[in-house]
């Protein structure tokens, strides 16, 4: 940087120079202050511009968090509810890959999986990781980072409810959202007796907001904080913006998210491609073969112990 200091100040002063023998222009004592200080000027310069790469759109200081097998043990939760709606027995040490219904000699169906992920209580009733709300307190309010927490949650499927049980599913919906108490509503009534025999179900009708409404309460429960959280929407394989998605890979290369915690190996692989380091947690269905080689600022952990003291030596 001295030397460039150097060479630039020379350029734009011998330009003057000559410029000045041309013209008969006289230099007065100021030129010769304006020569010394150009370097010190550009060095300045510099300074502020590298701080702000550093600082400014290089280190964003946000942390962006995957929820299901992050933040909760969805494992445990698939096996118990698996067994509430569908009387089948699973094990947690068998999910060994996901989707569940993939696994080979694995007694779930698609259809089975649906009928616990459309089920409210499995995402109420979700325990969390022992520990994870103070360790994810101590990196925001420690080490000053923001925490956005994304998740891709696209239920309920009111089309996909058990044939046999749409009523039920409906019902859970209203009272899990505590959106019943518009069901009695004058405006919902009458549009009820517009449409004869159909009933409207709130739930249905606002798409993504109840399973919002629902994690947002879930976190608060465990105690989690966090400064953002984004439901992804469109599709969770491509961040071309001419698919109009909002998933975490489009939304990392535009905020600059720095660092990510995510246990789904696939996705890890390509937020390394835009972030400067991600966190991948140890789950049975990321030891696959392909993770015998991973991208260099991949980082695999544990614990989320392990997440903050890697952000704080390194970062």
């Amino acid at each position: 940087m001295l030397t460039f200091a150097a060479v630039g100040t020379g350029y734009w002063s011998a330009g003057l120079y000559f410029y000045s023998r041309a013209t008969g222009l006289s230099l007065s004592w100021a030129f010769w202050v304006l020569i010394a200080a150009s370097p010190v000027a550009h060095l300045a310069l510099y300074r502020v511009l590298a701080r702000h790469r550093e600082r400014g759109y290089q280190k964003s200081r946000i942390l962006g968090v995957d929820i299901d097998g992050v933040l909760n043990d969805h494992r445990t939760q698939f096996c118990h509810m698996l067994a509430d709606r569908t009387g089948k027995a699973l094990d947690r040490s068998a999910i060994v890959r996901i989707p569940v219904h993939e696994i080979p000699n694995c007694d779930v169906s698609a259809d089975d999986e649906r009928a616990v992920f459309n089920w409210p209580t499995y995402w109420t009733t979700m325990p969390e990781i022992q520990g994870v709300g103070e360790v994810v307190r101590k990196i925001r309010n420690e080490l000053g980072y923001s925490i956005w927490i994304f998740t891709h949650r696209g239920w309920p499927q009111p089309a996909r409810y058990p044939a046999t049980r749409v009523e039920e599913y409906r019902w859970a919906w209203e009272g899990a959202t505590n959106w019943s108490r518009y069901a009695l509503h004058p405006a919902v009534r009458r549009v009820e007796r517009w449409l004869g025999e159909t009933r409207l179900h709130i739930p249905e009708l606002l798409g993504s907001r109840p399973i919002r409404s629902l994690t947002k309460a879930w976190l608060a429960a465990k105690n989690i904080p966090y400064d953002k959280l984004i439901i992804e929407r469109g599709n969770l394989d491509t961040r071309d913006p001419l698919f109009f998605t909002r998933n975490r890979f489009e939304i990392s290369a535009e905020r600059q998210i720095r660092a990510f915690v995510e246990d789904d190996l696939n996705k890890a692989k390509r937020l390394a491609d835009v972030c400067e380091v991600v966190f991948l947690i140890d789950q049975p269905y990321n030891q696959t073969p392909a993770a015998a080689e991973l991208p260099k600022n991949i980082v695999r952990v544990k614990e989320w112990q392990q997440v903050y003291e890697y952000l704080r030596r390194v970062f």
